[in-house]
């Protein structure tokens, strides 16, 4: 599963981002060359509804907990990293609905971990890889309310938590919102998993000692407002099954345009632990924050209304936010 999760995100990173670098010193919508036009709208239209971005990430997590330490069941620390990724929304001949694809890759730990693992010098390295359908309403044009989108998350993590672990998840993600004006859509969102794995999540310096690990089931709702400017906003909570990282959980998206092409985001969640004040309640602890720098190549950072811009992908490529683990 490494080489596969590897080989996807690869193929996501290249399916568009050799569009983008095509289309930089051509025409969005035509791609022509100098010398004889393309006709090409399957690529032009992938390439007008692509978006690329970069940004900084801190998260907690399970692999994080620990249980021989004075006290009991324990956290250490979060980790801090950098990420870049791609996402893109795609036609599918004649079908009310649309495709979507991508990836991201993320750096974290940039010191090492404990010395009390092999590879303790090293960096940890995230890949997620997202792919599926989605529906976008329409309030600008058409009047249309309903937004829909499934899609399959893969997650693959190298030197991840105290004891460094590598290991590859899936999980099935899906949303339906319904907006009620131009401005403001409810709906919900959730999780199930897909594909468990095993992992060294308790005691610190026994990366022998696994436990199965997977993506926690969630249900959320959320409240989305969109702003006369084009920027967006949405909050959401919503409980976790009977996982051991907590009961509930509260989060917030954003999103803000600098011009038609640029703009700013912002994600943060946070995962409220069943366990009372200590070290029980510091092990379930989780939580997760993003801020970064986004670019649209279709020129649609302005988002239009509460559905957004036509053709965008409607879900965001998986995170540690909205991919939670669990044991």
């Amino acid at each position: 599963m490494k080489r596969l999760a590897l080989s996807l995100c690869v193929a996501a990173v290249a399916f568009t981002g050799g569009f983008t670098n095509r289309g930089l010193a051509n025409d969005w919508t035509t791609l022509v060359s100098d010398e004889e036009p393309l006709d090409m709208p399957f690529l032009s239209d992938a390439l007008e509804n692509t978006q690329v971005w970069t940004g900084f990430d801190v998260y907690k997590s399970v692999g994080d907990r620990i249980t021989n330490i004075n006290g009991g069941t324990g956290s250490l620390s979060s980790s801090y990293g950098n990420t870049v990724g791609i996402n893109t929304g795609f036609s599918l001949g004649d079908l009310p609905f649309r495709g979507q694809i991508g990836a991201s890759y993320g750096v974290y730990d940039y010191k090492g971990r404990l010395g009390i693992v092999e590879h303790a010098e090293q960096v940890e390295q995230q890949m997620f890889f997202t792919t599926g359908l989605y529906k976008r309403g329409d309030m600008t044009n058409e009047g249309d309310p309903i937004s829909w989108g499934f899609v399959y998350d893969l997650f693959y993590a190298d030197e991840w938590g105290v004891n460094g672990n590598e290991f590859d998840l899936g999980q099935f993600r899906a949303i339906i919102g319904y907006a009620l004006t131009d401005a403001t859509e409810i709906g919900v969102w959730g999780t199930f998993a897909a594909q468990d794995n095993e992992a060294a999540v308790t005691v610190a310096g026994a990366p022998n000692l696994l436990r199965t690990i997977r993506s926690a089931n969630q249900a959320n709702i959320y409240l989305k407002q969109n702003f006369a400017f084009g920027g967006q906003v949405t909050g959401y909570t919503g409980m976790l099954d009977n996982a051991s990282i907590g009961d509930w959980q509260f989060g917030l998206l954003g999103q803000a345009p600098l011009s038609d092409s640029w703009s700013i985001y912002g994600n943060s969640n946070y995962v409220v632990p069943g366990a009372k004040n200590g070290p029980n309640g510091s092990g379930e602890e989780q939580f997760n924050v993003s801020v970064g720098l986004a670019y649209s190549f279709g020129g649609k950072a302005r988002n239009q209304s509460v559905t957004g811009n036509a053709g965008m992908p409607l879900l965001n490529v998986a995170n540690n936010g909205s991919f939670l683990i669990t044991d």
